[in-house]
């Protein structure tokens, strides 16, 4: 009878705990697709509460700070024929418990408006959370390894799985050159 309680006892636990980690899915990717809204309506004061900094509640200064070099960033990018025009996001990493936060990674397909095209690019995020995964703020990779990023940011799990990142894809504007 005793193992039988501590049985459905470990069963609830289980389902329990793949409920919530099913929340923290849901929740990263909802703030990831607040987050690309924001950045593709150029809302880079929006896009910056979503950034990664160093600490929870990053000030007013910092997020102004970045919203003002993303914005600079994305200009000249403008100037040379550089639009992002969508972000898509794929299914996020196990969640890790790295100290007092969540992190996982978010695989991220990004398509950008050049002169004569449109180029699918992919890369990945890590996601941090400081608050048990109710909110989520994102740092893009680029094309850094997890042992080069940790170096600048030691606070980042070596336990996080990188998916493969893909090839760019380009198609052309030009039917004939398809």
């Amino acid at each position: 009878m005793r193992t039988g309680f501590i049985a459905c006892l470990l069963l609830l636990l289980s389902f329990a705990s793949f409920a919530g980690a099913k929340k923290q899915m849901s929740s990263v990717l909802a703030d990831a697709n607040k987050m690309a809204k924001a950045f593709i309506s150029k809302d880079y004061i929006g896009y910056s509460k979503f950034s990664y900094y160093q600490h929870p509640n990053p000030s007013k200064e910092e997020e102004d700070k970045l919203a003002g070099m993303v914005a600079k960033h994305m200009y000249d990018l403008e100037l040379q024929n550089n639009v992002i025009i969508d972000m898509k996001f794929g299914t996020p990493t196990k969640m890790i418990h790295a100290d007092k936060e969540l992190q996982c990674v978010v695989p991220v397909t990004m398509k950008t408006k050049i002169k004569g095209g449109v180029i699918t690019s992919y890369t990945n995020m890590i996601a941090f959370s400081y608050d048990n995964g109710h909110s989520w703020h994102f740092m893009d990779m680029g094309s850094k390894s997890l042992e080069a990023l940790r170096k600048q940011y030691p606070d980042i799990s070596p336990d996080l799985t990188i998916p493969e990142i893909k090839n760019e894809e380009f198609l052309s504007d030009d039917p004939k050159k398809r």
